[in-house]
């Protein structure tokens, strides 16, 4: 259970919607593209990537128009992407999941109760692990 929602029109904005829920009652507009997993594909996984800059540099590349750049849905369903095994999809899913609650509104990253630190020495510290 679960697809991706993308949006197929000036992709770059990275207009993304993950659907964790029954996707077959809901109703998408022409513009989005529904991107449904495979069996050995964590459905959480393919949300993630498609808002990759890799991803989206390479959607951005191939959509058509200047005023209204768009890929179409077919297109898009073609290319090919690297796809870890299922156990290092959900490990990275699970990362990432505890990486978007960790973020404060302010920008800085939660790492305790009462203690904080900023994107960029996250990043350091990341490292220097």
């Amino acid at each position: 259970m679960g697809v991706t929602i993308i949006s197929t029109v000036r992709t770059y904005l990275k207009a993304v919607y993950y659907v964790d829920r029954d996707a077959e009652a809901l109703v998408y507009s022409t513009g989005f593209a529904v991107l449904t997993p495979g069996p050995s594909t964590q459905p959480k996984y393919v949300s993630y990537l498609v808002q990759s800059n890799t991803f989206t540099d390479r959607v951005t590349a191939e959509s058509v128009g200047t005023a209204y750049p768009a890929i179409a849905e077919g297109r898009l369903g073609s290319f090919y992407v690297p796809v870890p095994p299922l156990p290092e999809q959900t490990a990275i899913v699970r990362f990432l999941d505890y990486m978007d609650r960790s973020w404060k509104p302010d920008g800085r990253f939660l790492i305790s109760e009462g203690s904080s630190m900023t994107w960029s020495s996250f990043w350091v510290a990341a490292w220097m692990w």
